[in-house]
């Protein structure tokens, strides 16, 4: 017991209460009588056991708070990082104020470091959770597209292929689908019997494009913005763009959000977009940052030059301290740790929030202060997709 609650993993048969719960938490059922479980099949349907994956606050036999600890892996060139999703964090109203919500997620943390987390990520407010560790990171840009754009920029305005909404009968395209996704260089592990509840997160509509009875690739439509475009070749940019206007006759402007490192759909979007955006995709806290640098690191080599160079860093974090040695020769990075107890003054020194923004944010005050070799290593290309959410 923690003060009058009790902290455990929830029971397959108390779904029904947890469920009740959330959505007594978020304001649920909505409007149209949705409730907050079918925003997320890929969570909260019965066989993906959603009690298992979360900490309760259990007080005379209630539900009085809950956290969601979802896990799935990234793959990154060829490193696999460890990571969880943090979700569905809820407090009943009569029973904040007596530290529930920081005894969940210190618990959460605990148990994601002891199962060798590389990092968690989650969406929330920064100043909340930045005292548990985590910060804003990642970028995600965001093209808007108009309509007359091919027009202006004297490209063809007349296509050849077709924009499909995918259904779950769909199995063949979606088989194209996944294998096309899991080719990426960055990506979530996402089983293929999940594959489709996953990409339908949140409402999310998968489409698919097709030349002729050949698939050239997929983008999710959620709301009125676009994610998750990925294609075959990145030559079919004006095409599909195109026909999305073609299925959407009443719309004269796109949304479309791209990751930074599919640098070839990011150029095409550039010629494209009448404006765009860009904002941090996440907060991420990062358990093992010596792992974390060295594989997102090496994605950056790929798809951009990085000046020879070398530097040390010492990051004052919990759990852990943590030292590593980042150096690049001929443009290809290596990342070593380094005993925290030979670390020399030379050492780039950070706090664990601070260094999180130094090495995936858009605006680093630290990083700005950095020799120029380091300040174009980062902010490293880190990116969630939003069907990987939580």
């Amino acid at each position: 017991m923690t003060a009058n609650f009790e902290i455990r993993r929830g029971l397959p048969e108390e779904r029904d209460a947890l469920l009740s719960f959330l959505n007594k938490a978020f304001g649920y059922p909505d409007k149209n009588g949705a409730e907050f479980s079918t925003f997320l099949p890929k969570l909260y349907d019965p066989e993906c056991d959603p009690c298992g994956h979360n900490l309760l606050a259990i007080r005379n036999g209630e539900i009085i708070g809950a956290v969601g600890i979802y896990e799935r892996d990234f793959t990154v060139g060829d490193m696999t990082l460890h990571s969880y999703g943090i979700g569905n964090v809820a407090c009943r109203a009569d029973a904040r104020g007596c530290g529930i919500m920081t005894t969940l997620l210190r618990r959460a943390i605990t148990d994601m470091t002891s199962s060798s987390a590389d990092f968690s990520d989650l969406d929330g407010r920064r100043h909340r959770y930045g005292h548990f560790g985590y910060e804003l990171a990642g970028q995600t840009y965001t093209f808007a597209i108009r309509r007359d754009a091919a027009r202006h920029i004297g490209a063809d305005n007349k296509t050849d292929v077709t924009a499909v909404y995918i259904t779950p009968s769909d199995t063949s395209t979606i088989d194209s689908m996944y294998e096309l996704f899991t080719s990426q260089p960055f990506h979530a592990i996402r089983p293929r019997d999940m594959f489709y509840k996953i990409i339908t997160t949140w409402y999310g509509k998968p489409i698919a494009f097709m030349r002729g009875g050949a698939f050239l690739g997929y983008v999710i439509l959620r709301g009125d913005r676009y994610t998750e475009l990925i294609l075959r070749d990145a030559s079919d940019f004006a095409s599909i763009i195109q026909s999305i206007f073609n299925s959407n006759t009443q719309v004269d402007k796109i949304e479309l959000s791209i990751p930074p490192y599919d640098v070839a759909i990011l150029n095409e979007a550039y010629r494209f977009m009448d404006y765009m955006s860009a904002r941090h995709c996440e907060q991420i806290n990062i358990f093992n940052f010596s792992r974390f640098v060295d594989a997102f690191l090496r994605l950056k080599a790929s798809i951009e030059p990085l000046p020879d160079g070398e530097a040390s860093f010492f990051i004052d974090s919990e759990p852990r301290t943590e030292a590593f040695h980042v150096s690049v020769k001929n443009g290809i990075p290596s990342v070593e740790s380094i005993s925290t107890t030979t670390i020399t003054p030379k050492a780039i020194r950070l706090s664990h929030n601070e260094a999180i923004s130094f090495f995936t944010g858009l605006l680093s005050p630290a990083r700005s202060c950095a020799p120029f070799h380091v300040r174009a290593w980062f902010p490293l290309p880190v990116f969630i997709p939003y069907a990987d959410h939580v």
